[in-house]
């Protein structure tokens, strides 16, 4: 369960920078995701941005309301006119993926659209992070005890 803070602005949520100019951005769920996956990648050539959080119905359950866009991207695309492509790397679970949907379809038409869901069912680029990391880890030791 999401809880919403009229406090808080949600217009500014986790961001990390590019190294150099670019017209990409890559959205995520939660903040830890954008430093998975930069992890994971290597590469630092887009924006990544933490959404703070999606909406999604439960599953099998009908939709009441009408699906928003995150504020949070649409703040940063505001600021960010070179923008050019959304790169969709919610969690490969029913909400992100009912997530993605939406985003893909409020954004299609004015900016190229990429989904790039993590691969396994039920994971984020957080699961496949610590993975890779314990992986790496555990072969590190098996090469020192040779």
């Amino acid at each position: 369960m999401l809880l919403h803070v009229d406090a808080v602005d949600q217009g500014f949520c986790f961001l990390l920078p590019p190294k150099g100019k670019t017209n990409r951005v890559a959205v995520y769920e939660a903040a830890i995701e954008p430093m998975a996956h930069l992890t994971l990648e290597g590469t630092t050539d887009k924006w990544r941005l933490s959404l703070g959080g999606i909406y999604a119905p439960e599953e099998g359950q009908r939709q009441e309301r009408e699906a928003k866009n995150p504020l949070a991207l649409d703040a940063f695309l505001e600021r960010h006119p070179e923008i050019e492509e959304i790169e969709i790397c919610t969690n490969n679970d029913f909400a992100g993926r009912w997530a993605a949907s939406h985003i893909e379809r409020a954004y299609q038409g004015r900016y190229r659209m990429v989904k790039n869901l993590p691969r396994r069912e039920g994971c984020d680029y957080g699961d496949l992070a610590k993975e890779n990391y314990e992986r790496r880890a555990a072969r590190s030791l098996s090469d020192g005890s040779r």
